[in-house]
């Protein structure tokens, strides 16, 4: 018997290690207990997580998240394609280099639209940069606080 959210009995505790069924796109996925727990509120209302580590492979679990990166080491974003992902075709996605570690953003298999003078790279710590998919297939612009192209 299938059961809205809203009908489950709240948990009394949540670990790190524990596992949750998610749905997204008619495809059922795992997300941990440490993703799912970070889900906190920002000021500005949007939900908020924290990753530690230097590799990172965004997905649907992240649309309408501020994401900070907390790792000392430079930190690699990947944005997986349209065939990997079922995108919906409206998704924002935010990113804040926390740590000094700077964070960079590559499309896996296709190029992320940004003014040519910028790099797909955070500028300097604290910076805040953004993916906003546009309409087409594996189309995504990168807007933000951006470091210079090499």
């Amino acid at each position: 018997m299938t059961k809205k959210v809203s009908q489950l009995p709240v948990a009394e505790s949540f670990g790190d290690g524990d596992q949750v069924e998610i749905v997204q796109g008619g495809v059922s996925k795992r997300a941990s207990g440490s993703v799912l727990k970070s889900g906190l509120s920002t000021p500005t209302g949007l939900p908020f997580r924290q990753v530690t580590g230097s590799t990172y492979t965004l997905g649907l679990i992240d649309v309408g998240f501020f994401i900070e990166f907390t790792s000392a080491s430079p930190v690699l974003v990947t944005l997986p394609a349209q065939a990997d992902v079922d995108w919906l075709g409206t998704e924002e996605i935010y990113l804040c280099q926390a740590g000094t570690g700077a964070v960079t953003v590559q499309g896996d298999g296709f190029d992320i639209i940004k003014p040519a003078s910028r790099s797909r790279t955070t500028a300097e710590k604290d910076a805040v940069i953004a993916l906003k998919r546009r309409a087409a297939v594996d189309s995504w612009r990168l807007v933000g606080l951006l470091g210079d192209a090499p």
